[in-house]
């Protein structure tokens, strides 16, 4: 398989959106849902 600028860039954006969610992380189920009451469905 070859690789071309457009599998670099993909890769580069996962790894962005990835080390962005992991650093906002929130630690625990319990501290995300009372953070984010919104999100929680039933």
């Amino acid at each position: 398989m070859r690789f071309d600028e457009s599998d670099a860039l993909a890769v580069a954006v996962c790894h962005a959106f990835k080390k962005n969610s992991v650093s906002k992380s929130s630690g625990s189920w319990k501290k995300f849902v009372e953070e984010n009451p919104d999100m929680v469905v039933g």
